[in-house]
């Protein structure tokens, strides 16, 4: 079973994502995790117990982020992009490519989760 200590983004599919996370419980709004550019067979994590990741410090607290895959015409804001939810403590992964894409997400433990995908991710609170 894998141990995380953190949330992780995995990158197994062929194409590239920007990730950010959004405020709700992120710590100072400056350091919050970002990700330019998470190329296929990448991975980026930010440990749950470091405020800046996780204000709470709680790893089955949800956190929020907008991710953005980019395909092969560069980055495509309005068609794929969404707020997607990770567990503080658990990870997602991509898979696919541009035809097949799909994700999971798992919680600390290894147990799936079933993530939340907002595509109505543009509000006042980014």
């Amino acid at each position: 079973m894998q141990t995380v200590l953190g949330f992780c983004f995995y990158n197994h599919a062929d194409s590239s994502f920007y990730i950010i996370q959004k405020p709700f419980n992120a710590g100072f709004y400056f350091k919050r995790f970002t990700v330019n550019n998470l190329k296929s067979g990448d991975s980026a994590c930010c440990n749950f117990q470091n405020t800046d990741c996780v204000k709470s410090k709680k790893s089955d607290d949800i956190a929020w982020f907008v991710v953005q895959r980019h395909g092969d015409t560069g980055p495509h804001w309005d068609y794929d992009t969404y707020a997607m939810t990770v567990p503080a403590g658990g990870w997602m992964e991509f898979h696919g490519s541009t035809q097949d894409f799909y994700v999971k997400a798992y919680w600390a433990d290894g147990s799936e989760y079933s993530f939340v995908q907002d595509p109505d991710w543009r509000r006042d609170d980014d």
